[in-house]
């Protein structure tokens, strides 16, 4: 059996003609609410985070310096920290000179979503955003990836950020 509106509606024929798009709408509504969203790029805590930008086509050794325009890309941690990033020129992203791919390569120190956003006088550049996800290293990752990165603690020597110094 099949259950039309007139059947679930027992109203007038004009209450109906006004409530079938509003229902329809709300269905829709409800449909775009429990679709899957889209899977968020997950990294590794200290691992290699590279993002890739495609940015105005350029000559490696044309005019502007491609290498000179400035691009940063800020970073901000779900604890609210922040670093900004500066991006570089890789040519077509494959060891040529000419291309519009502009990378950043950014190691994150703590867990969660971060969010972020570039920064450049190349409208291409400029303005773009985003979340990445970061979790923590494999169990079975060497022992190096769960140390964190080198830092200058004042002292003679490095130290990792979660492990001891580096002699």
């Amino acid at each position: 059996h099949t259950l039309s509106l007139h059947d679930a509606l027992p109203i007038s024929t004009g209450c109906r003609r006004i409530l079938a798009p509003v229902l329809m709408a709300a269905l829709l509504a409800l449909a775009a609410c429990s679709s899957p969203q889209p899977t968020l790029p997950t990294f590794h805590r200290w691992g290699k985070i590279e993002l890739i930008f495609h940015g105005p086509e350029s000559k490696g050794l044309g005019q502007p310096n491609p290498f000179t325009i400035p691009f940063d890309v800020m970073f901000t941690g779900a604890d609210g920290h922040s670093y900004l990033v500066p991006g570089f020129y890789d040519g077509d992203g494959h060891g040529g000179l000419d291309g519009n791919v502009w990378k950043v390569r950014f190691s994150a120190d703590t867990n969660g979503v971060w969010r972020w956003h570039t920064q450049s006088p190349a409208p291409l550049l400029n303005g773009l955003n985003g979340r990445i996800g970061v979790i923590d290293q494999p169990a079975n990752a060497p022992e190096f990836y769960h140390l964190g990165r080198l830092e200058y603690v004042n002292q003679r020597y490095f130290k990792f950020r979660e492990g001891g110094y580096w002699i």
